[in-house]
């Protein structure tokens, strides 16, 4: 398919992405870049550049910000062990104005779908048993959790400045990214 995702700024960014690393090493699960799933959709006929559409919903959104909510151990391949986040106002009035503009932008009928935002740490078909073992090697490595929400090296949230236009087709490793929009300074 087609998916847009936000990207989480450096350093955490980074610190989610050694983890990823470090889970698919262990588990020989694939290694992907961390990142929220705005949208994703079957691949259209043709892609035109986002940017230009996509810009200016990115900046009008520069102080969006991703809140941690819980280590979430989810029962399907792309939702196995993952950050779920705060579903805001914001982050939720951000998404569906993406899926407008994607809409707009491909003039294509983008049917509703349910938006669970997160952070995927592991892909994987297996156990909850294995999950849960997953999950708990990740609070080892990181991650930790209270009432107050999930902290990942002592942040609690994250202020994305990226957003990328992904081709998901076939396995993980074969997906390409198409285009990248920066939050411009």
């Amino acid at each position: 398919g087609l998916s847009l995702w936000l990207m989480p700024n450096d350093p955490l960014r980074t610190k989610l992405r050694g983890i990823i690393n470090d889970v698919a090493e262990a588990e020989t699960s694939p290694k992907f870049e961390p990142h929220m799933t705005i949208i994703s959709i079957p691949f259209p006929s043709s892609t035109p550049e986002l940017s230009g559409a996509l810009t200016p919903i990115l900046q009008k959104y520069k102080d969006l910000k991703l809140q941690f909510k819980s280590l979430f151990v989810g029962s399907s391949y792309f939702i196995s062990v993952v950050i779920s986040l705060q579903k805001t106002p914001p982050l939720s009035v951000f998404q569906q104005e993406v899926v407008q503009c994607l809409h707009s932008a491909l003039g294509i009928d983008i049917p509703p779908k349910e938006f669970f935002p997160h952070i995927s740490l592991y892909y994987g078909e297996t156990s909850t048993e294995e999950r849960d073992r997953i999950a708990s090697s990740i609070r080892a490595n990181g991650v930790s959790s209270d009432e107050d929400g999930l902290a990942v090296n002592g942040a609690a949230e994250s202020l994305p400045n990226e957003i990328w236009v992904v081709q998901t087709e076939g396995s993980v490793r074969d997906w390409k990214v198409l285009e990248i929009v920066k939050l411009e300074s």
